[in-house]
């Protein structure tokens, strides 16, 4: 299957899932996160306000939040930059995404060795393959900060076998999948 098989397969899967499995697996993943050895010695945990078909995120930032500093993107032109996340109240969808965004809060100075990112897509391999949504935002983010620990999380359903993947792919260190 070609990148756009796949895309329009998984999201039909996604989006015909319910909001209760939505948010068992967002009790799922945030279980296992919490209890991550990388998350549980991070300062700053970079992460997604989810679109409607993603993995629920706002439980997982709110549980985060409790121990780290939690940040958002936002698109700057063809990059994605982190700004610290100040509450609910502080972010816009009006973005052309129409993803929540931080309007405020400060900018995450690029340390990997104290931080984790928390990544959506639309699949994943078990091994930490990633097909993302085409723009290539995260891929280019990767480019720049190679050594931060990378993490995907996923339903069950967006698990898949093989991944057609180009050489500016990059790979997960690691999935969580939600149950």
């Amino acid at each position: 299957m070609t990148k756009q098989e796949i895309r329009k397969s998984i999201n039909a899967l996604r989006r015909s899932l319910t909001d209760e499995a939505k948010n068992k697996a967002a009790e799922s993943i945030v279980a296992k996160l919490i209890n991550n050895m990388y998350v549980a010695h991070s300062r700053d945990i970079l992460i997604y306000w989810a679109l409607p078909d993603e993995v629920p995120t706002r439980l997982i930032i709110n549980k985060l939040a409790q121990q780290h500093n939690i940040y958002l993107p936002v698109i700057v032109d063809k990059q994605i930059e982190f700004r610290r996340f100040e509450g609910e109240n502080t972010l816009q969808t009006e973005s052309r995404f129409g993803i929540g965004e931080p309007i405020c809060g400060e900018l995450w100075l690029g340390d990997v060795d104290s931080s984790v990112i928390v990544v959506p897509g639309v699949a994943f391999t078990r091994s930490g393959q990633r097909l993302g949504r085409g723009g290539g935002f995260y891929d280019r983010f990767f480019e720049r900060f190679p050594n931060i620990h990378k993490i995907g999380i996923a339903f069950d359903c967006q698990i898949v076998e093989n991944l057609p993947t180009d050489d500016y792919d990059i790979a997960m260190d690691e999935v969580v999948i939600g149950a």
